[in-house]
This record gives C-alpha cells, sequence and structure tokens, in this order.
C-alpha cells in the first residue's frame, strides 16, 4: 500500500510540474510575441516619423524647427538628411 501511495505522489508531482512548465512555456512564449510586437510598432513609429521629417524638410523648415515638432535629436535629423542624399 506504501508504495502505491508514494506512486501517486510522485504521479502527482509529476503532473503539477508539468503544469507550472506549461504556464513557464506560454509565458515565455507570450513574451517573446508582446516583444515582436512592439519591435515592429517601434519600426512602424521610426518610419512614419521619418517620412514626416522628410516632408517638412521638403517644405524647407529649418532644422530646429523640424526638431521641436517632432522631438528628434540633432544626430536623428541629421541621420534622415543623408537618407536623402
Amino acid at each position: 500500500m506504501s508504495e502505491e501511495i508514494e506512486e501517486n505522489v510522485r504521479a502527482h508531482e509529476k503532473y503539477l510540474g508539468g503544469l507550472f512548465y506549461g504556464r513557464e512555456e506560454a509565458r515565455a512564449e507570450a513574451e517573446a510575441e508582446i516583444a515582436e510586437v512592439k519591435a515592429e510598432a517601434d519600426q512602424r513609429l521610426k518610419e512614419t516619423q521619418t517620412l514626416i521629417v522628410k516632408n517638412l524638410l521638403n517644405k524647407n523648415m529649418t532644422d530646429l524647427e523640424i526638431m521641436e515638432i517632432t522631438n528628434i535629436s540633432k544626430e536623428e535629423l541629421d541621420n534622415i538628411k543623408k537618407e536623402l542624399k
């Protein structure tokens, strides 16, 4: 009888371990998916910001005006200008 109880306890521990592992695995997958979606959104935001800066440059706005409007740094603005050349 004692062996049967021990076997049931081991089976139950294995079952609970599987549940925990499954949750951890699911959480890791969800976090990876969230990170991927965030990276894609950040990329789209950067592309939109670059397009806005290019349009403002085409309107002959000053660097200072563009930096104030878009809240980008001088370095970022210079990098976008390099793309236009």
